[in-house]
Formats: structure tokens, sequence, C-alpha cells
């Protein structure tokens, strides 16, 4: 009848733990993954927090431009948002100018080369 009874112990499996002790990036391993979930769940990703709207954008950059230029004014034609940019169009002096701005509005790129073909 004792041997059915459930005792309140936790065995360790030592042989487990010295291998552990000889192998470290095991726990290195698993260290890491857990901390890659964690952040994972915690939404560590800057893409979502720095993410500025279009208006703010459009403002931004027109602002920026209309600084730069000696005279002229500088409209805004077009503007979509790419995964990772957004895609403007603006008019300066009849000629409309392609530019990308990245999604968090601190960069404005002038010409995207693509290097995948």
């Amino acid at each position: 009848m004792d041997e059915n009874k459930k005792s309140d112990s936790i065995e360790i499996n030592i042989k487990a733990l010295r291998n552990l002790k000889k192998n470290p990036w095991a726990i290195a391993s698993v260290v890491l993954g857990v901390l890659l979930l964690v952040s994972l769940f915690l939404g560590f990703n800057s893409k979502s927090r720095n993410e500025v709207s279009e208006n703010e954008i459009v403002e931004k950059t027109l602002n920026f431009l209309s600084l730069q230029v000696d005279g002229g004014e500088v409209t805004l034609d077009s503007i979509s948002k790419n995964e990772s940019y957004y895609d403007l169009v603006v008019n300066y002096k009849g000629e409309q100018v392609p530019l990308q701005v990245t999604l968090d509005g601190k960069y404005l790129i002038g010409n995207l080369i693509p290097i995948n073909r």
C-alpha cells in the first residue's frame, strides 16, 4: 500500500545535469531561445512602435524640402505605404520627383536601387 502512495518530492536526473556541465552550448541555446520567445511575446518589434502616420510623413517631408529649395513650391502628388518605407511623389516646378521616407519619418531617401534582379 505504501508503494502506491505519492511523495511530495521531485526527482532530478543527476546524469542529465552532469552532461549539461560538459556542454555549455546547450544551456546557452536554451537561454537564448527563452529570451527570443520573451522578446517576441512582449513585442519588441520597433517597426510597430516607431511608425509615423502618413499625415506626419507628408508634413515633415514637405517642410524639409521647402527649406532645402531656393524657390518654388513643393507639393505632394501621391503617397503610398510599402512594407519598409513610404513612397512619395512630390511636384517641384512642374517636375514629379519620386522619394522614399522611412516608416519612422527620420530619413528621406532619394533613389532606391534594387539589388535583386
